[in-house]
């Protein structure tokens, strides 16, 4: 059971350390091979991040789209991701970059390319959504540096400022969440994307996001319930016997309550002593997809039906993890 990140083509080292404390590796989509980006490269050395690119490299060429795309959009309305914004209340999302883009598409594909336009076009899309959650991620690392230095001018001043009624006074600087970002387009070219692996996903790899907006949404799509808790774990778990133990016992209950009949207790799983924390610390919560399959899930999310659809002793309910830093 390998944990798969979504909806989401990139992800960030703090995103990656955060999962990996309580799960041995996880796995990332991507819509073209490109470069894996330096600070990721630990991560794929020892096996904690397993990167997965489900349509074979067409070399460039999507990235070269992508690029293209990106510098017509600043020429004729200043910003690519603004402009993707404006077709946000469109369905589907295709069209909202068909028009644009279809030509240049097609004069990059091969005339016989066995890809679908509608696969072709939700790969570029996250292509240029990973540039977007790339820029956001920088964005609320700046404000994390200024919320900083605001917390130590503060207790530098003796809580004066607050006092004071001055700049700083009930002042926060809010993280924005890139899963607000056109949520239902993302979860239907995410699904699409992840549809064509037909080789490394299994029907037990639960899907985990760090985006409340995703689990809002997808709590309003399907009967979601809450079956596994942890809160309070270090992100920098110890390699030791009782750790490992721990964190096997975690992937053992996610595989099992796979199988059960619902309803059930929620149930807890407090970390070893050793790798208690309590600031900055990782917590988790996990759902079932009622009855529902995980590709039953991603068939639904990307509006194309699941055939032969059944409930079975293996895969009856799909899981949805919800992972944070506190």
């Amino acid at each position: 059971m390998t944990p798969i990140y979504f909806p989401f083509t990139w992800i960030d080292a703090a995103t990656v350390q955060a999962i990996t404390a309580v799960f041995p590796r996880i796995a990332l989509y991507r819509p073209s091979a490109g470069q894996t980006p330096p600070f990721l490269h630990p991560f794929k050395d020892n096996g904690a991040l397993e990167i997965r690119v489900p349509i074979a490299d067409d070399g460039n060429r999507l990235q070269k789209v992508a690029a293209e795309y990106q510098e017509w959009a600043k020429l004729h309305k200043g910003d690519d991701l603004a402009l993707l914004n404006i077709h946000q209340s469109e369905a589907p999302f295709t069209e909202a970059l068909s028009s644009m883009i279809e030509s240049e598409i097609l004069h990059y594909q091969e005339p016989a390319a066995p890809v679908s336009k509608a696969l072709t076009n939700a790969r570029l899309f996250l292509e240029i959504a990973a540039e977007y959650d790339r820029q956001q991620c920088d964005i609320n690392r700046q404000l994390e540096g200024i919320s900083d230095i605001e917390k130590r001018f503060m207790a530098a001043t003796g809580g004066e400022t607050e006092k004071s009624g001055g700049l700083l006074e009930n002042f926060t600087l809010p993280a924005d969440d890139p899963g607000d970002y056109m949520t239902r387009e993302r979860l239907q070219a995410w699904a699409l994307l992840a549809l064509q692996d037909q080789k490394q996903r299994k029907t037990d790899d639960p899907l985990i996001t760090f985006s409340p907006v995703i689990i809002r949404w997808l709590q309003d799509e399907f009967q979601m319930e809450k079956v596994l808790q942890i809160n309070g774990l270090s992100q920098t778990p110890h390699s030791d016997v009782n750790t490992a133990l721990w964190r096997e016992a975690v992937s053992n209950y996610i595989g099992e309550i796979q199988t059960r009949s619902w309803p059930f207790a929620i149930q807890t799983f407090e970390p070893p002593s050793s790798e208690y924390a309590i600031e900055n610390a990782v917590s988790l919560n996990a759902f079932i997809i009622v009855n529902q399959s995980s590709d039953d899930v991603l068939h639904h999310l990307a509006g194309r039906p699941c055939e032969n659809s059944v409930i079975s002793e293996y895969t009856r309910h799909g899981v949805i993890i919800q992972i944070a830093i506190r």
